[in-house]
């Protein structure tokens, strides 16, 4: 008997939609119940679909990097009139306290997310409310905190019988720990709720931002050493990322699209301050360290055909445009430096783009076997 997948239902479906409709092992299993597919058939399917040479148009390919945007123009409509609703919500509360706002805006996401997301399933929909119902949430907890400088807002911290902790910290450090607190609380439950894929990088995200401001709160030379710190939480979201990855390496279910999401909030923390230390925003920059920066991001790109996302390259690109444009001007080319940067860099991505199956096949065959089966399996070429 074919062995029954372990992820259960929900989380193989419209989420991670990049095209046409793809079929789960329940699908297949279904079948096989039915009568219309025998227990032998359906494992050589399985079989032919992981290892065919020439896929369908219409498989679902782990290394086409599926996942789920826009479901559909009526996705863009919902989003459009859910922006003017809490838009309206908002300015008509304007008089109101601004607690009260916040909550309302809070609220309001997620009562619509009750039908639009949790029943209609519209990704960008389920997006946009994340946000709204995240900053909503952020704001409303913040602007009921009494300002530790004030001193009625101090008077109520005594009577709160905290104000002894905080009395050395600045009120606006305190005024974002509880707040990111309850934020990192509230996203949890919203993915509890929705399920939503980018809950979890939204949750991180929170979680990093109490993290660090809790560590300037309490150690104010933190606040010297930001990029180290970015580069360090770049390092644990990157390790969640791959975490999720390996549990789903044909990228069929919702775990795909979470790493997927945490590998976008990876890149920037990473590859900003490695850039950063080669002096891209000091005006120094040399031609000799330009091509550091010219083989950094071929180290970016052999990583990103290993673990088959494109994130981390695209985070880099401005960083190696400007690279290329300090090459050029040490050479002479001074006015048209950006354009020949631009021209050689779009090449090169759209010949990898192209050339993206058969080059990762050369670099995976290097790897050894423990690590790949914790990789995307490459299509034979």
């Amino acid at each position: 008997m074919v062995k029954k997948n372990m992820v259960t239902e929900p989380e193989i479906g419209y989420w991670n939609l990049g095209g046409p409709k793809t079929y789960s092992e329940a699908d297949i299993d279904s079948a096989i119940a039915a009568g219309v597919l025998s227990t032998e058939t359906a494992a050589r399917l399985k079989q032919h679909l992981l290892s065919s040479t020439f896929p369908s148009p219409h498989t679902a390919l782990a290394e086409e990097e599926h996942f789920r945007l826009i479901g559909g123009f009526n996705d863009i409509f919902v989003v459009i009139a859910s922006v003017l609703l809490l838009f309206g919500l908002g300015r008509l509360l304007g008089p109101v306290h601004n607690s009260l706002i916040a909550a309302s805006i809070a609220v309001t996401a997620w009562i619509l997310a009750e039908y639009f997301v949790r029943r209609k399933h519209l990704a960008l929909t389920a997006i946009v409310l994340l946000a709204y119902f995240a900053v909503g949430v952020f704001w409303g907890v913040q602007g009921l905190l009494p300002p530790l400088g004030d001193p009625m807002g101090a008077a109520t911290w005594r009577a709160w019988g905290v104000h002894r902790l905080f009395q050395t910290m600045r009120s606006d450090y305190m005024n974002m720990i509880v707040p990111s607190a309850v934020t990192v609380l509230a996203v949890w439950l919203h993915w509890w709720r929705f399920h939503v894929p980018v809950s979890v990088a939204c949750g991180v995200a929170a979680f990093l931002g109490l993290l660090l401001t809790t560590l300037i709160t309490f150690f104010p030379a933190v606040k010297d050493a930001l990029l180290p710190i970015s580069f360090c939480f770049g390092l644990i979201v990157f390790a969640l990322a791959m975490r999720w990855d390996s549990s789903d390496i044909i990228r069929q279910t919702r775990r795909s699209d979470v790493a997927f999401w945490l590998h976008l909030m990876a890149a920037p923390l990473l590859v900003h301050p490695l850039f950063s230390y080669l002096g891209v925003f000091s005006g120094k920059t040399t031609a000799n360290l330009a091509w550091i920066m010219v083989a950094l991001y071929a180290i970016i790109a052999l990583l990103s055909l290993i673990i088959d996302r494109r994130a981390l390259m695209v985070s880099s690109l401005s960083y190696v445009l400007y690279a290329f444009t300090v090459v050029f001007k040490e050479y002479g080319v001074i006015y048209e430096g950006l354009t020949v940067g631009a021209l050689i860099i779009g090449t090169a991505l759209l010949l990898l783009a192209a050339l993206w199956q058969p080059v990762r096949a050369r670099v995976m065959i290097l790897l050894p076997c423990r690590l790949q089966k914790h990789l995307p399996p490459v299509r034979r070429v």
